[in-house]
């Protein structure tokens, strides 16, 4: 049996609906006042399909009304019967029987109740799911439809529910018009239903359309900030290959510049212009300066307050000036930034200052720098290329208080192939730094190197696997005339759970200090059980140490909670951390580079 079109369906029973309603308005005109005929709706329906079952009935929304009468009552009860049969067939059972029995109770008084037996749920008994277009051309044609068959989100042995009919096709269309193929559609789909065996059987094809590449730029809405400022953070060149990905990016690197309140970026998907698909993009510009204050708690440094200002329009030349004041219980920092205008090729200096208290596990510090960086790429933490002046004074423990400074150089790269960029489920990302310090120009020379990188893993459709590996090492003959922060320490929300903030290094005087050499790794498993939340369970492992003879790899394991947000996954974790056999608590949000 072949299931009607729902538009059909509902073209059916609005057309019901209309001839009820022109008989209450006939009955209207022509009767004279009367008192409101009483009656009252009873459901007798299973919990499973209350909800879906009551929102589809429209003749509760009818007591009261003056031209009732039993006639039209017993009318809109078989239109009430066919409405509750219609949102049982959207829930998967195609075999509910429906009633709807209308009664007077006593004299005047009336009841009309919808009964619904459901029967057995309609399963999918299988899924055909087919490929048409430019797409059939494509070398990796073979990989680009395994990948969207495995991630198809209603596979046989599920429950067949309208709503999830149609969102299993709209997400398979998404994830092909993700790359090259902007303007992939459903060309053809059935769900072919079984009412005796309870089984559906569906088809879905879709048409990936022609390759999509960029054309020209147009922008609408900048009128405070030249539109140089949007052209030259343009990644979309001409003649290159669509991408879902590559257009947020651009979009995402436009708000962080604070020029703009709103910023939309979209292709013309018109198939006629997908040789050079124009790139549209809209934006309304924001206030230029700013000030926010915010109070919080992190499980790390404690109780928070925060207070910043910016100027998206520093001095008039589209400059950006941010600067913070941050006071927590064991890390109080002030500092400033000044981004320059992007520069041809998306590139962009910026020069930056700090200072920063900081008491953490008997280390005591107080540092100040400067710094000069070129930045470039379309990344939360850009590229880089800097140079910077530090100068700390540092006590650990009841030992002397020493002075160190250093003249800084850094390269910094990162890299994203991952398929969303704030909450991935496949890919990897991460960031590497290479740096040094002269020793003419620094307390004590050394080199450093340090890299984090992840992995994610999608496991059937609802579970995500993510790996992190860090590391990191200081060359230099010892620690002692190395400012801090070029040191490690490790412990707490998004390093090493099951330990308290950067508790894990060097033991010395009851104190611990930074060490030469870092090592963490961890593995994490998350299912979701909606499409917001989820449970997660973790082992991390690591170390931060200054010669081999210390390495000594602490263990920490537990679960937790995942809650989805524009701006990563947030975390709640209980960790038990095996060296100090205590459990720990743990906030943390997004990815951490």
């Amino acid at each position: 049996m072949r299931s009607a079109p729902p538009g059909r369906q509902r073209a059916g029973r609005a057309a019901r609906v209309l001839a009820c309603l022109a008989v209450l308005a006939a009955g209207a005109a022509f009767s004279t006042p009367a008192a409101a005929f009483d009656y009252r709706v009873e459901f007798e329906v299973p919990a499973a399909l209350e909800l879906a079952v009551e929102r589809s009935v429209d003749l509760p929304r009818w007591t009261g009304y003056p031209g009732m009468d039993p006639d039209l009552l017993r009318q809109l009860a078989e239109e009430a019967r066919l409405q509750a049969k219609g949102a049982a067939d959207t829930e998967g059972y195609f075999s509910a029987r429906v009633t709807a029995t209308v009664e007077e109770e006593e004299a005047g008084k009336w009841v009309v109740r919808i009964g619904v037996d459901p029967g057995e749920r309609t399963r999918i008994a299988s899924v055909d799911l087919r490929f048409g277009g430019a797409l059939l051309d494509d070398p990796r044609a073979a990989e680009r439809m395994s990948e969207i068959r495995a991630e198809w989100t209603l596979p046989p042995g599920a429950p067949f529910r309208q709503e999830d009919w149609a969102r299993a096709k709209e997400a398979a269309v998404q994830r092909l018009a993700a790359h090259k193929y902007a303007s992939a559609h459903i060309a053809a789909s059935e769900a072919r239903i079984d009412p005796d065996r309870r089984e559906a059987a569906l088809t879905v094809e879709l048409a990936s359309g022609p390759v999509f590449r960029y054309g020209k730029l147009e922008v609408r809405g900048a009128n405070r900030y030249p539109e140089k400022v949007i052209e030259r953070l343009n990644p979309l060149a001409r003649g290159k290959e669509y991408s879902a990905q590559e257009v947020a990016l651009f979009r995402r690197q436009l708000l962080d510049l604070g020029h703009f309140a709103t910023v939309e970026v979209a292709i013309d998907r018109d198939p006629a212009q997908a040789a050079a698909a124009p790139v549209r993009v809209a934006v309304i510009e924001g206030r230029a300066k700013r000030i926010d204050a915010s109070i919080g708690f992190t499980t790390d440094t404690g109780a928070r307050f925060r207070l910043s200002y910016s100027d998206a329009d520093f001095r008039d030349r589209a400059w950006r000036l941010r600067s913070e004041l941050s006071l927590e219980q064991r890390i109080q920092t002030l500092r400033a930034s000044v981004d320059s205008q992007p520069l041809a090729g998306g590139a962009w200096n910026t020069l930056l200052g700090r200072i920063e208290r900081k008491d953490v596990e008997g280390q005591f510090t107080q540092a100040a720098s400067i710094g000069l960086a070129r930045n470039w790429g379309l990344e939360r933490l850009p590229s880089a290329l800097a140079v910077s002046l530090h100068n700390e004074r540092q006590r650990i423990g009841d030992l002397p208080e020493d002075i160190a400074w250093a003249t800084f150089l850094n390269y910094r790269h990162t890299f994203r192939y991952a398929d969303d960029i704030a909450s991935p489920r496949r890919g990897v990302q991460g960031t590497i730094n290479l740096g040094g310090a002269p020793a003419g120009m620094s307390s004590r020379g050394f080199l450093r190197a340090t890299a984090k990188l992840y992995g994610f893993v999608p496991v059937g459709r609802d579970g995500d696997l993510a790996v992190r590996i860090e590391g990191g090492h200081v060359r230099a003959s010892s620690r002692a005339g190395i400012p801090t922060e070029f040191l490690f320490r490790t412990g707490g929300d998004q390093t090493l759970r099951g330990y308290a903030f950067e508790s894990i290094g060097v033991p010395v005087d009851g104190a611990i200090a930074s060490a030469r050499s870092l090592a963490l790794a961890s593995i994490e498993y998350t299912h979701w059980f909606s499409e917001l939340l989820g449970g997660a369970v973790f082992y991390d492992i690591g170390d931060a140490f200054d010669t081999r003879d210390a390495f000594d790899l602490k263990a920490g394991y537990g679960a937790g909670l995942r809650i989805r947000s524009p701006i990563g996954p947030f975390r709640v974790d209980v960790a038990y951390g095996e060296a100090t056999n205590e459990f720990r608590l743990h906030f943390s949000v997004g990815f951490s580079f």
